[in-house]
């Protein structure tokens, strides 16, 4: 009996040429994840956009579907074997298999058995993983597309903001934006690469201001402008196809990573480099949201969320959006480093190897929390240098918890005793316990003044202080302080701004009259949008030195004046000025009042039921109480 082997054999070089080129390949990016890895630790001051190119060196590399062998980077076509043809004598059974040896005369006279080609195992068990993986990717992006089409489109406030937001970004193509109750997409996050859609949680799309939802919005956009979905629809694929490659995997974490931080600083860039609105929108996602999709880029993921928030904490600069080093090149050498090695390297075992998870810090762990008042613990005990930890005295005053809180000033306590002379610390400590305890929290910011004078922030924090102490002549020496030492010519701006209204209340009027017209004199270096509440502020400031004086009528054009601006991040949040409206209404200036309310509601929007009540209330012939909101500004 005799059997023709040709076509076994033949489909045996194919599954061999498979594996030789899977092995090169596998073991060329094993190299190239090493090599950046250690390149990332020389390259921690580089742009993240620059990073992130460095990193997408992999997914070149392992789109290339053979290995580099050659100079030119192609695999050698396989030797062409002889195929001999075999005569057994006699009947074989049927659980017999052949092994094949070539001999010189290409005839084999018994029956032998043949081992199992290791090639043939591990081809079928590739097939299969990718097959599996490719299958429930492709289900999950079914069902996800389908759910989207079906969700509800946006309010129209929202689709005109992302509209507007679309032409300052240059973004060519439409965008859909759709809303959804459900926990499976609760969060922030855009789909699809041909037709994009950004989905917004209800709540966020219905209640959040403009100057909140802006921010986030922005960010999505700007994935889509950057071609990111694409990107990571490419990461899915590549990770399915290279599975078994614990590099690729750790691979794909850091070009995700390195495209969000890539994305926050161009937000960054778009703010012209101020953290503020961006930050406040990302800490308000994070502590409420989570998206868990694979499908989509989500704007509240976990992961790395640590590194984003300390690097927006830290002021990165909007420059490192926009500066473009030379990685390209760094990158081509690399390549060429590879294919250099890979004509004298042969690889003949694979070891298998156990990939470790990058660890994620304290601050990661406590972003992955579900309840943001224990958060606030957490980020004391772990990250307490940061200004986002100060600044989360919001969330325990919010949660009305006096356990929480006494817990809260107990952690900070102890961090102060474990570091005793350290001034950032005490400064922290102090904006934090002097919303709870204004006498200590101020007490500790004095320290962190004399423990470093260089540092406007503690004075600067300790004239809100003094605010809101009523001590109005200490708030304006410690705002003349802070002022005095800022050097930023943006936020030495803003400084200036609150130095002449600390003037005011201080009863300075020449000095508070003086800085408000040189803050209008250097207003014109900055973009209008970001110096809308300045304008507001230096009118009202004006305003009340003029009525100090007895001059009504400048008085009430000034008041007419500071309502002639646009929206802006402070006065959407934070609403109008009330202090001149005050001593104006006590002064009988009720129909100006009305005008000023009436046309503060174009830049307050979440305050206009407030504006409404106090109008109603002037109208009915009472004087509304602003004394809560007034506190001498």
């Amino acid at each position: 009996m005799s059997f023709f082997w040709s076509d076994i054999d033949a489909s045996r070089l194919h599954i061999d040429a498979w594996s030789r080129a899977m092995l090169d390949v596998s073991w060329q990016t094993t190299l190239l994840v090493v090599l950046l890895l250690g390149l990332a630790r020389l390259t921690r001051g580089w742009p993240a956009q620059a990073r992130y190119v460095m990193w997408l060196l992999v997914m070149v590399r392992l789109m290339v579907p053979v290995g580099l062998e050659s100079p030119w980077g192609l695999v050698r076509e396989p030797a062409q074997l002889d195929i001999p043809v075999i005569h057994i004598a006699g009947p074989m059974p049927d659980d017999v298999v052949v092994e094949v040896e070539a001999s010189d005369s290409h005839e084999v006279v018994a029956p032998v058995v043949a081992k199992i080609h290791l090639a043939n195992l591990l081809f079928a068990f590739w097939m299969a993983g990718v097959g599996a993986l490719a299958f429930a990717h492709a289900a999950r992006s079914y069902v996800a597309r389908r759910r989207i089409d079906a969700l509800p489109r946006a309010p129209i406030r929202v689709i005109d903001l992302v509209a507007r937001l679309e032409a300052e970004l240059g973004v060519s193509r439409p965008v859909e934006v759709r809303t959804t109750g459900d926990a499976r997409i609760a969060a922030p996050a855009v789909f699809g690469c041909r037709r994009s859609v950004i989905v917004l949680p209800i709540d966020m799309a219905t209640s959040w201001h403009e100057d909140e939802l802006g921010p986030v919005l922005v960010h999505e956009l700007l994935h889509i402008r950057r071609g990111d979905l694409l990107i990571h629809q490419l990461q899915i694929w590549l990770q399915i196809l290279y599975f078994f490659h614990p590099l690729v995997w750790l691979a794909n974490r850091h070009i995700s990573r390195e495209r969000e931080l890539a994305c926050d600083d161009a937000v960054l860039a778009h703010y012209a480099g101020r953290p503020e609105p961006y930050v406040r929108s990302l800490l308000k996602v994070v502590t409420r949201y989570r998206h868990r999709s694979s499908t989509a880029l989500a704007m509240a993921r976990a992961s790395g969320m640590g590194r984003r928030l300390r690097r927006l904490a830290q002021g990165t600069p909007a420059s490192l959006a926009t500066r473009r080093p030379r990685l390209t090149i760094t990158g081509l050498v690399l390549v060429a480093i590879l294919a250099a090695s890979s004509t004298a390297w042969r690889v003949d075992i694979i070891e298998a190897t156990e990939s470790t998870s990058p660890t994620h810090d304290d601050v990661l762990r406590l972003l992955q929390r579900e309840d943001p008042p224990e958060q606030v613990l957490d980020w004391i005990t772990t990250h307490p240098w940061s200004a986002l930890t100060a600044d989360m005295a919001s969330v325990l005053i919010v949660a009305r918890d006096e356990a929480l809180v006494t817990e809260a000033i107990a952690l900070w306590h102890e961090q102060l005793s474990r570091h005793p002379h350290d001034a950032v610390l005490h400064g922290r400590a102090g904006a934090f316990i002097g919303h709870f305890d204004l006498e200590e929290g101020m007490a500790l910011l004095r320290q962190a003044a004399e423990m470093d004078p260089s540092r406007a922030t503690w004075p600067s924090r300790l004239a809100n202080f003094y605010l809101r102490d009523g001590r109005f002549d200490e708030a304006f020496v410690a705002q003349r302080d802070a002022f005095e030492l800022t050097r930023d010519d943006w936020l030495r701006l803003r400084a200036e701004s609150r130095l002449a209204e600390l003037a005011v209340a201080a009863g300075e009027l020449d000095t508070a009259a003086f800085h408000a017209h040189a803050v209008f004199a250097d207003l014109d270096r900055f973009d209008r949008v970001f110096v809308n509440d300045l304008i507001h502020v230096s009118h009202q400031v004006l305003g009340r030195v003029a009525l100090r004086g007895g001059d009504i009528d400048r008085a009430l054009d000034h008041l007419a004046k500071s309502t002639e601006v646009d929206i802006s991040p402070t006065l959407g949040s934070f609403g109008p000025r009330l202090a001149l409206a005050d001593e104006l209404l006590a002064l009988g200036e009720d129909a100006a009042v009305l005008d000023y309310f009436a046309a503060s509601r174009s830049f307050w929007k979440t305050g206009r039921d407030d504006l409404d009540l106090w109008m109603a209330e002037i109208r009915r012939g009472k004087v509304p109480d602003l004394s809560r909101r007034v506190n001498g500004c």
